[in-house]
Formats: C-alpha cells, structure tokens, sequence
C-alpha cells in the first residue's frame, strides 16, 4: 500500500532521518555483516535507509526497492547529488520481490510490514531471498500504534488481518525465519533481527 500525504510527510523529514539513523545503530550493535555482504531494503522511501546501512554496514551491495516509483526516482536523484550510498534503486513490491532465491545476506525494512495487505506471502518472499544463515532487519508497528483514535484517520493502513508481536513471531517461525533479538514495547512495535535456518 503507498503512503498517503500525511504519512509521506512524516517519514521524509529530519526527525525520521534521526530515528532510523538510531534504529540502524542499535541493529548494527546486534548483528554485525561482513564487507561481503549483500543488502536489499525494502520500502526504500526516498533512500535515507539505504545511506545509512552503507554507513553502518559497509556492505559489498545495496539493492533497494519501493512500490511507489516518485519515491525510487527522488532517491536516485538524492543518491547522484552526493550521497554516499552506492545503492541500486529499483521499484518492487514485498510480496512479489524480483530476485532469486537466496540472493542477499540480509533483508532490512523499516515500517514496512504493517503497510502490507498480505504481510505473511511478504515474509515468505523475504526469507526465499536470504540465504541460509541470512538475517531479517525490522522495524514494525502494531495496531495500537496506527489505528489509535487520532492516527486513523490521518494516516492510511490496512486495517484487516494486522499483526500483534506473538502473530509475527509465529509467522516469522512459519517463514523459516527466528527472531534472535528485539526490542519490544508492548502494543506499539519492534525492532528485530530474525535469521534463517
């Protein structure tokens, strides 16, 4: 599901930039990647996310997604004014990702997955896209967060089949995929890493 105008707004600003730049640190401090390593974000935005794992991680690669197009050509319009990331932006969508089987070392997205309509079938494109050993990155929101009195009716989510922590660790476990660290505030959401068998 794209953003709307509300939300757009809120993730491309300088406070978002400072929170993902603290989300990116704490995922570094508990799961490093090698200069090896080949990273695909999905749900790119505008590119900040990618700049900053190639701040953090140092990775070989960067390949990055979005399901919304404006938002792939502003990151590559950012990416040749002078950032430092060398990413690959390209648009795609979490439940159909156009890459092969155990393609990347590690999957990073950030307040994606509460966006999706069909979350679960986004998992499992996830983890066929790791390799065996591979690691999932994210940053999730629970309903609490976004379906509140005041956010539901400024900002646009599914509201169908939305996941709590013990629905997406159970479908985590059902992808293959075990969350070996998080940090949770109950009804609000989670920063996780999970790796695949």
């Amino acid at each position: 599901m794209k953003l709307n105008r509300a939300e757009r707004l809120m993730v491309n600003n300088p406070v978002r930039a400072f929170m993902q730049r603290e989300i990116v640190r704490w995922m570094k401090s508990r799961r490093s990647l090698g200069p090896s390593a080949r990273i695909l974000e999905i749900g790119c935005g505008r590119g900040v996310g990618a700049t900053l794992l190639n701040t953090y991680f140092k990775p070989r690669s960067i390949v990055a997604v979005d399901m919304d197009d404006r938002m792939i050509r502003i990151a590559r319009r950012r990416q040749g004014g002078g950032s430092e990331c060398a990413a690959a932006f390209c648009v795609g969508e979490a439940v159909h990702l156009p890459f092969e089987d155990e393609k990347f070392d590690a999957v990073f997205a950030f307040g994606l997955l509460h966006h999706v309509l069909d979350w679960r079938a986004a998992l499992n494109q996830i983890a066929r896209v790791l390799e065996h050993g591979g690691c999932f990155f994210m940053e999730e929101y629970y309903p609490g967060s976004y379906q509140n009195a005041v956010t539901r009716h400024i900002l646009k989510h599914p509201d169908q089949d939305r996941f709590t922590g013990p629905d997406l660790a159970g479908s985590l476990e059902h992808s293959g995929l075990s969350l070996i660290h998080r940090f949770e505030i109950k009804g609000f959401g989670i920063l996780g890493v999970s790796r695949k068998a």
